[in-house]
C-alpha cells in the first residue's frame, strides 16, 4: 500500500511569522518549534533554505514551511505568484519504520505512476517526496528515522495538554 501512517500535514507559506500567527490566531496552535533557517543537501547535491517552525498536535507533527532559496521549487511553485500572505497545504507525511520499507514504498509508487519529486538524507534521516499532485492534489513524504526514538521530537511543544507525551 502506497499510503501508510500518517505522521505529519506540512503547510508551504511565503511568511512563516504571519503563518505562525494564523495558526495561533485562528487554531489554537500557540507553541512552535522555530529554528532558524536551514540549508539542506538534497541527495543530488543541490542545496534548499527553507524556514521551517514544527509542533505536535495530539499525534499529529505540523510543519510549516517557508521557502527561502536554492532548490526550493517543490515548495515555491505551491504558492501563489501575487503578492499578500499565501499558506497552502502542501503534504502528509508518512512514516515508514525500515529502509526497506522506504524502499517498497518508493518502487510501488513509482510503478503507481507517482514520480520521486524529491529525495534528502540527513544523518541517516531519509525524506523522500511523490508527487501525488494528479490524483490527491499533494506530494506524499515518506520519513524513516534510523532511530526509533527520534521520531518523538521531544523539542517540539505539544499543543493539546492532555495528550500524553512520547513514550
Amino acid at each position: 500500500m502506497i499510503l501508510g501512517r500518517v505522521l505529519q500535514h506540512a503547510y508551504v507559506t511565503n511568511d512563516i511569522d504571519e503563518a505562525c500567527r494564523v495558526m495561533g490566531r485562528r487554531f489554537g496552535v500557540n507553541q512552535l518549534w522555530r529554528p532558524n533557517p536551514q540549508t539542506m543537501s538534497l541527495d543530488d547535491g543541490r542545496n534548499v533554505i527553507l524556514h521551517n517552525a514544527h509542533a505536535w498536535i495530539g499525534p499529529i507533527w505540523l510543519e510549516l514551511i517557508q521557502p527561502k532559496g536554492g532548490e526550493d521549487a517543490l515548495w515555491r511553485d505551491w504558492l501563489p505568484t501575487d503578492k499578500g500572505f499565501a499558506m497552502k497545504f502542501h503534504h502528509l507525511g508518512i512514516h515508514v519504520d525500515t529502509e526497506e520499507e522506504m524502499q517498497t514504498k518508493m518502487a510501488e509508487g513509482q510503478a503507481n505512476g507517482l514520480n520521486l519529486a524529491l529525495s534528502l538524507t540527513v544523518m541517516g534521516t531519509m525524506a523522500r517526496y511523490l508527487d501525488a499532485r494528479e490524483d490527491l492534489g499533494h506530494y506524499l513524504e515518506y520519513l524513516y528515522f534510523p532511530d526509533p526514538e527520534t521520531v518523538k521530537m521531544p523539542h517540539m511543544p505539544q499543543n493539546m495538554p492532555d495528550w500524553p507525551a512520547p513514550a
